[in-house]
């Protein structure tokens, strides 16, 4: 099991709509090859047999309980399917 909490900035949390927004070529690249990455060791992982929980930043921020029972239940899924 693996559990991502993802920046919104680095990770590009809307970055689809926000990245005309950002000061300089370089960081629409960072950030686009950032979301590219995260996408193909997902998927690596998940070829690997690994389950995963993403997050995002703003998220836990808004509502930590909800990103906690989140966090609980995918463990506790997780757990019992290995029982």
């Amino acid at each position: 099991m693996a559990i991502f909490i993802d920046g919104d900035f680095w990770h590009g949390r809307n970055f689809a709509k926000n990245k005309n927004r950002l000061p300089k070529k370089y960081w629409r690249e960072k950030i686009g090859t950032n979301i590219l990455r995260d996408k193909k060791k997902g998927a690596r992982l998940k070829r690997k047999g690994w389950k995963i929980l993403r997050l995002w930043e703003s998220d836990i921020l808004k509502d930590e309980e909800n990103a906690l029972s989140k966090i609980i239940s995918f463990l506790d899924k997780n757990i019992k399917s290995k029982i």
